[in-house]
């Protein structure tokens, strides 16, 4: 799936460290995705940029990212890059007087004592993730409420600037990009995705290449080539997986494959699944 809303309630089954902190060395592009919690992300190798709601932002060592409470964006994968990423459950913050899902945070900035605030939360964790002492999740619950103050009190976006241009252009395309996952299997029309958005095709057109930086069928043609990229690491022939991904030419899932994936689809058959390369501190 590469557009969906994601639902973070995992990390609300622990009430009392209700966070997310992973450090990823990543070989492929992160979904477009959106969420209710806020994310913050530090760049800590590498070079890339993040679609982020309609604006590209180039990344690179030592930048960090705030993505904020319903904000539709996509982090693509550089060789090279990595990154951490916190994600702060929203009940955290509004027990301790700070609702930030309606706060509107500076999307990307370099600042030395956010960074500090950041690895305080990132050796915070490590402890936690060791013993688990009432001891070590107060430091913990400590070093998050503390950059989140620090979020609060100096990276609020100045006055009139906004990670996005109209909610209601954001939720157009948010309603598209669910529709798109739930049927990317089958032929999807544009007249009739447009209709369900209730916007005309053009204007839904626009707006989805605004926001994703991508036109809707080339997204489409990509969730198709990761499945298919899947089903031939499952044992699936190429022609069989074409046809289970949704397309309709051999030939055709063959180019496109190759434009998109930046491989041919044999390529896929000596892959593995992919074993998950992150550290999960949380």
């Amino acid at each position: 799936m590469i557009g969906y809303y994601e639902n973070h309630i995992s990390i609300r089954k622990n009430r009392l460290c209700p966070f997310k902190l992973s450090h990823t060395v990543a070989a492929h592009s992160s979904p477009c995705n959106w969420h209710n919690n806020v994310e913050v992300i530090y760049i800590t190798g590498g070079k890339s940029y993040m679609q982020y709601a309609t604006d590209r932002i180039p990344l690179e060592k030592g930048d960090m990212v705030i993505v904020n409470s319903g904000a539709i964006h996509q982090l693509n994968i550089e060789p090279g890059f990595s990154f951490y990423y916190l994600i702060v459950d929203e009940q955290f913050c509004n027990e301790n007087g700070l609702s930030l899902t309606d706060v509107n945070f500076e999307k990307h900035f370099r600042d030395g004592k956010t960074q500090e605030k950041y690895f305080d939360v990132v050796s915070a964790a490590e402890k936690y993730d060791q013993t688990e002492s009432p001891l070590s999740i107060a430091e913990y619950r400590s070093s998050v409420l503390s950059l989140v103050i620090d979020l609060c009190s100096r990276h609020i976006a100045k006055d009139g600037e906004s990670y996005r241009g109209t909610v209601s252009s954001e939720e157009h395309v948010k309603l598209a990009l669910e529709k798109i996952n739930a049927n990317y299997l089958k032929p999807i029309s544009l007249d009739e995705l447009a209709n369900d958005c209730g916007i005309t095709k053009y204007h839904l057109a626009r707006l989805f290449k605004l926001y994703t930086g991508q036109t809707i069928f080339t997204y489409i043609n990509i969730l198709r080539c990761q499945k298919a990229e899947l089903c031939i690491r499952e044992g699936m022939s190429i022609t069989e997986a074409a046809y289970e991904s949704g397309f309709e030419s051999l030939s055709y899932f063959s180019r496109t494959y190759k434009k998109l994936m930046k491989t041919p689809p044999s390529n896929a058959k000596s892959e593995t699944l992919p074993s998950n390369n992150q550290k999960k501190l949380s």
